[in-house]
């Protein structure tokens, strides 16, 4: 999930998201592993020109762990998304294991 998504999830201004992730990252300890993998979305502008807008992509843990400075409700509604993107994992596994086994 990006930081982007979790913004659109949450309510939250993608700036706000993008503070309250880079709070976590100053406190964190060496020894915690999280990912906060820092992306660009680069945007093409007239005359060659690119813009280049920075997001953060995020693992489940990661996104755990932002969650538990947000409310309950903003917690919820990204711990469901996760459960939405789970099961959409598994649905396609299955339907690509069933589609394997009809060619054999």
């Amino acid at each position: 999930m990006t930081s982007l998504q979790i913004a659109e999830i949450t309510g939250k201004t993608h700036s706000n998201v993008m503070r309250d992730i880079r709070n976590i990252l100053e406190q964190l300890e060496e020894k915690h592993k999280f990912n906060f993998e820092l992306m660009f979305k680069i945007t093409k502008l007239g005359n060659n020109a690119e813009r280049k807008d920075p997001y953060y992509l995020l693992t489940k843990k990661d996104c755990l762990l932002l969650a538990s400075g947000y409310d309950a409700n903003l917690r919820a509604k990204i711990i469901n998304r996760w459960e939405e993107l789970e099961e959409n994992k598994r649905e396609l596994s299955r339907k690509r294991k069933k589609f394997l086994l009809s060619k054999m």
